[in-house]
């Protein structure tokens, strides 16, 4: 039994085999212990080149991988960013994404379309409306080339990483999640005043309604995946589409007689910040593509994440211009 056992541990042992040429560079190959043959990881060996110098042997256990120098090239990261790509949840179909897409850009910035239209008048207004979001599916189509050709990236950092390098990914995140941060606190804050008008009457002040908020918010971020949230962009889709076709509905019907007219040109006396505030209102309400790596990791076949935005289009533009309109 001993034999056997000894036997047993040598064919599951392996060793690290590195040879420093004459460039110091390190070539790593894999070979059980005990065997000539290996299986270098890199696509290239060293020993094609001249080598004057000595060859440097050691033998590392693989449990020691971690104590390898940080010069040591590892081309096989190619081959572990395409295992990775296999791993990843795709089980959105382009239908689901495009519910995200709708839940994910139609959000508070629907609620002051009404007034920066006004501001910039119907011409300005109307030209930004129906410009923005062909800019916005330009945008996607380049990140959905992005992602085919690099499927193993989920994120904006990830897309650093994989085309500029780790200190531009780096950079990219630090970016990425200071943006987040403030929408997000922005949504947070549109959510706890809106729960604080319905209940007008209360001695709750409005770090309480926040602490609520918060609360109620806890179980739906638990869930880690675009997909697992699919379900949920529809019943956002309903909670944001039933008010707004109610405001629509007490707006008409309460209009002031006669209604203001708003110019087809800039009114007189809008200041350039106040159409730039106006125009970065339009822009934000149609910004969606913060989360567009993430939805394409997710998806089947990223090659229909077109269809997505295209579906999502009349959506979106037909319910701006209502509230753009009526508003």
């Amino acid at each position: 039994m001993a034999p056997q056992k000894k036997a047993d541990e040598e064919d599951h042992d392996q060793e690290l085999e590195m040879d420093l040429d004459d460039d110091d560079e390190w070539d790593v190959s894999l070979r059980p212990r005990g065997s000539s043959m290996s299986a270098p990881l890199s696509s290239s060996s060293p020993h094609d080149r001249p080598n004057n110098g000595p060859n440097i042997m050691h033998a590392l256990e693989v449990d020691d991988i971690t104590a390898l120098p940080a010069r040591v090239s590892m081309p096989s990261m190619a081959s572990s960013a395409a295992a990775r790509a296999q791993c990843l949840d795709r089980r959105s179909s382009w239908l689901d994404t495009a519910f995200l897409l709708v839940a994910d850009i139609v959000g508070t910035g629907i609620l002051g379309l009404a007034a920066q239209v006004a501001r910039l008048g119907w011409g300005a207004g109307v030209f930004f409306l129906l410009v923005i979001y062909p800019l916005n599916i330009y945008s996607g189509l380049l990140l959905q080339r992005l992602h085919i050709a690099y499927p193993a990236t989920q994120s904006y950092p990830d897309i650093g990483y994989a085309v500029l390098g780790p200190r531009w990914g780096k950079i990219v995140a630090v970016a990425l999640y200071a943006y987040f941060f403030f929408v997000l606190g922005n949504y947070a804050q549109v959510l706890t005043q809106s729960l604080q008008g319905i209940f007008p009457t209360s001695q709750l002040c409005m770090p309480h309604f926040g602490l609520i908020v918060t609360l109620c918010l806890l179980p739906f971020i638990q869930l880690r995946s675009m997909h697992s949230l699919s379900g949920l962009a529809v019943v956002s889709a309903v909670t944001i589409f039933t008010p707004l076709a109610l405001c629509v509905a007490a707006i008409v019907k309460h209009a002031p007689t006669p209604r203001p007219v708003v110019p087809s040109g800039v009114p007189a006396g809008t200041s350039f910040l106040d159409a730039m505030e106006s125009f970065t209102g339009i822009l934000f309400a149609y910004s969606g593509q913060s989360i567009y790596p993430n939805l394409l990791s997710e998806m089947r076949k990223p090659e229909e994440f077109a269809y997505s935005l295209s579906a999502a289009a009349p959506v979106l533009v037909g319910s701006y211009f209502v509230a753009a309109a009526v508003g």
